[in-house]
């Protein structure tokens, strides 16, 4: 049935560490709502520190704006 090889390309996404932004408002965030923060955040992707984030927010709520 499969009877030529087929060359594959495949481009792996770089992953970019934490911004001081994010580290700042997860810290933030983490604190207000007394929440434990177990993964080293200096060791964290953008993309690991935004889906914590949304977490913490989708379950507890934003920091309210004083």
């Amino acid at each position: 049935m499969f009877n030529k090889a087929m060359i594959l390309n495949y481009s792996v996404k770089k992953d970019s560490p934490i911004t001081p932004a994010q580290k700042k408002y997860l810290m933030a965030l983490a604190q207000y709502h007394n929440v434990a923060v177990t993964v080293p955040i200096d060791g964290m992707t953008k993309s690991q520190a935004s889906r914590m984030i949304d977490g913490i927010i989708g379950q507890y709520g934003k920091i309210p704006v004083r």
